[in-house]
C-alpha cells in the first residue's frame, strides 16, 4: 500500500481500475484475488466522494419486497454477508424499527408477512459470519414496546412496530481501505492522487491509460489490456457520453446529517416523511419516502433527502438543504426540536437518478435501482473498456463478482486468470498482536478499526514508544495511527487522516489543538514547513465550513 508510481509505469497490467471508491476497491479486490494483474488509479483520495457519504447501513433489501425484486434482495444479502466475513470488526448488527399503523400496507399483518418473507429469503445471511455479528430474525413488537423505544409518536397512532436486522458499517472509509489492502496482498497496485487523463488504443483495442501524478504534475502511461471505469458520477470524464440520457443519465444530490443527540438508543428507526413520493419501480406504492434515524457514535445520523443535481466536482450540502431537512425532521418527529446548532456533521453525495422529464409525478428524484455494467465495445466503442454505474454501497462486492464473470467470458487475448472462478478469500485474518500484549489491552480500538492491519500499527509502537501517545481520547487516536497512515496508506494531508484514515472527524469537527497535533506528526514525517503545516489545519476547518457545520 505504499504510493509508488514506478510500479505503474514499469509493467503491463491486465486491468486498470479507474476510481478508488467502494466499487473500484471491490473490483480490484475481486479481480486481483482471481489472478488478474490489476492497477487502481484514484484522482483524489480513496473513498473521498459518494462512497463516504451514506447512512453506513448494509441493507439486506427488505424494502425491495415492494418491487417484487427477489434477485436484488439476494444480491444485497450475499454482498452484505461478504462484507461481514471480510471485516467483522468494522460491522455491528443494527436492529431497525418501523412503526405499524392501520390495516393496510403499514398494518401489523402485512408487515409480519413481509418480515417472514425477508427471513426466508435470507436464510443464509449468517453463513460464515462470527457469532457475535450474526443478524437476528424479524418480528412484530407491541404498541407498548414501540412507544417505549420511540417516545412521542402517540399522535401517529402506532399499533406496534416491525423489527428487523441490517448491518451498520462503523467506518465506510476503513472498509474501502480493507478491500485495497486485500487487493494489494493479491498483487494489485493502488495509488491515490493519480488521474486517468485518456485511453490510448491500438486500432479498436485498449492499449494503455494516460495518467497524471497530481502531486508532482507528471504524466506517464500504464500499459493494460482492459480499463474498468468505476469513477461514479465522473464516468464521462474518461469515456464521454455513455448514453441513457433520456432514461437514467441524471444525478441526485443525497444529503444526510449527524446531530448531537441519540434519540432511540441502539435502534435505527424509519419514519415516513410528510411529502408525497412516487417510486416508478414499485409494484406496491407506499406514497412517502422514509427517513431513517441511525445511532452513530452516541449521536444520530438522519437521512436521506434527494434533490436533482448536475455534476459538481465537490458536491456539498447547502445551508438550505440542511434547514429543509431539519424542518422535515421536526415535522415527522416533533420531540426532536432540532436546530442548525445541533448538526455536527453532514454527508453529501451524487447518485444516479431518472430524468425528471419522464418521472410520473412528484418533485423528488426517483433513484435508479439497479447497478449497470456497460461494455463499450457493444456500443461501438473500444474493445476492453467497461464502465460500472453503481447505485449502492451494499452491493459493490456482488457487482465485482459480475465483473469477473463478464471479463472471463470476453476472453481478451493475453488475459489469463491464475485460478479461474476461484475469487478472493473472504475470511478476515485475525489481527496478530506484535510484541507486548499490553498494547492490545491499552489500544483495543486499533484492533477494531484496523483489523488485519492492526499488527502493523502496533509494530510502530514497539519501535517508537512515543508513538503510543494519545493525540486525543474521544475518539481515541494515537501518534502511531497517523504515522501508519502516512507510511503505509498513502495519506498526504491532514484531511486524509481526519476524514478517511481514522475516526477523528467522522462525527464532528475536531478541536483545533487536536488538528495541530496531527499536522505536527505529519510535518515531521513529510518535511512540511510551518506555513504548510498551518495551511493543512485551515483546510480541514474550511471543509467543515463547507458542510455547513458550526465550528467548535
Amino acid at each position: 500500500m505504499k504510493r509508488d508510481i514506478r510500479k505503474l509505469a514499469g509493467r503491463a497490467f491486465d486491468i486498470v481500475v479507474v476510481g478508488g471508491g467502494i466499487h473500484g476497491a471491490a473490483a480490484a479486490y475481486q479481480l486481483a484475488g482471481a489472478g488478474y494483474a490489476v492497477a487502481l488509479l484514484e484522482k483524489d483520495d480513496f473513498c473521498q466522494a459518494t462512497s463516504a457519504n451514506s447512512l453506513k447501513i448494509l441493507h439486506g433489501g427488505l424494502r425491495y419486497l415492494q418491487h417484487g425484486n427477489i434477485g436484488r434482495m439476494r444480491d444485497s444479502i450475499r454482498s452484505r454477508r461478504d462484507f461481514m466475513q471480510l471485516a467483522p470488526s468494522l460491522i455491528e448488527p443494527l436492529p431497525c424499527l418501523m412503526p405499524t399503523s392501520g390495516h393496510g400496507l403499514r398494518g401489523r399483518l402485512v408487515m409480519r408477512i413481509a418480515l417472514l418473507l425477508n427471513d426466508f429469503i435470507s436464510l443464509d445471511r449468517n453463513r460464515g459470519v462470527p457469532p457475535a455479528k450474526r443478524l437476528g430474525r424479524g418480528r412484530i413488537i407491541s404498541r407498548r414496546d414501540c412507544l417505549r423505544i420511540i417516545p412521542g409518536i402517540e399522535p401517529m397512532r402506532p399499533t406496534g412496530a416491525a423489527l428487523w436486522y441490517d448491518a451498520l458499517i462503523l467506518n465506510t472509509e476503513r472498509m474501502v481501505m480493507q478491500l485495497l489492502h486485500r487487493a494489494a496482498g493479491c498483487g494489485a497496485v493502488a495509488v491515490n492522487y493519480v488521474k486517468a487523463v485518456d485511453i490510448a488504443a491500438a486500432g479498436n483495442r485498449v492499449q494503455s491509460v494516460v495518467a497524471e501524478d497530481l502531486l508532482h504534475q507528471e504524466q506517464f502511461s500504464v500499459a493494460c489490456r482492459m480499463v474498468l471505469n468505476c469513477a461514479g458520477p465522473w464516468l464521462p470524464e474518461l469515456t464521454g457520453d455513455i448514453g441513457d440520457k433520456g432514461e437514467n443519465g441524471c444525478l441526485a444530490r443525497a444529503v444526510n446529517i449527524v446531530v448531537n443527540r441519540n434519540f432511540f438508543g441502539r435502534y435505527a428507526v424509519g419514519l415516513e416523511g410528510s411529502s408525497e413520493f412516487v417510486d416508478r419501480d414499485a409494484l406496491v406504492r407506499r406514497g412517502k419516502r422514509l427517513f431513517f434515524f441511525v445511532p452513530w457514535r452516541g449521536q444520530t445520523m438522519i437521512g436521506t433527502t434527494y434533490t436533482h443535481s448536475s455534476l459538481d466536482e465537490r458536491p456539498r450540502p447547502s445551508a438550505g438543504d440542511i434547514r429543509t431537512m431539519i424542518a422535515e425532521i421536526n415535522r415527522i418527529y416533533p420531540p426532536a426540536q432540532l436546530g442548525i446548532a445541533d448538526v455536527t456533521y453532514s454527508h453529501c453525495g451524487l447518485v444516479p437518478a431518472y430524468n425528471p422529464a419522464i418521472e410520473d409525478g412528484g418533485a423528488e428524484p426517483c433513484l435508479v435501482k439497479h447497478s449497470a455494467i456497460i461494455d463499450h465495445e457493444e456500443r461501438g466503442g473500444l474493445r476492453g473498456m467497461l464502465s460500472v454505474k453503481g447505485v449502492k454501497y451494499t452491493t459493490a462486492i456482488e457487482v465485482a463478482r459480475q465483473l469477473e464473470r463478464i471479463i472471463g467470458r470476453k476472453n481478451i487475448a493475453g488475459i489469463q486468470t491464475l485460478s479461474p472462478g476461484r475469487g478472493p478469500d473472504r475470511k478476515s485474518a485475525p489481527a496478530a498482536m506484535a510484541g507486548d500484549t499490553d498494547l492490545h489491552r491499552r489500544f483495543g480500538h486499533i484492533a477494531d478499526t484496523y483489523g488485519d492491519q492492526a499488527a502493523a500499527v502496533f509494530k510502530i509502537m514497539n519501535h517508537d514508544p512515543a508513538a503510543a501517545d494519545f493525540i486525543c481520547t474521544a475518539p481515541p487516536l494515537t501518534r502511531a495511527e497517523v504515522l501508519y497512515a502516512v507510511r503505509e496508506e498513502m495519506a498526504v494531508s491532514v484531511s486524509d487522516i481526519v476524514f478517511r484514515r481514522t475516526e477523528l472527524g467522522s462525527g464532528r469537527c475536531p478541536l483545533r489543538p487536536v488538528l495541530e497535533q496531527v499536522a505536527s506528526v505529519m510535518a515531521a514525517e513529510l518535511g512540511w514547513q510551518p506555513q504548510e503545516t498551518a495551511r493543512q489545519v485551515e483546510d480541514v476547518l474550511h471543509t467543515y465550513g463547507r458542510m455547513c457545520v458550526p465550528q467548535p
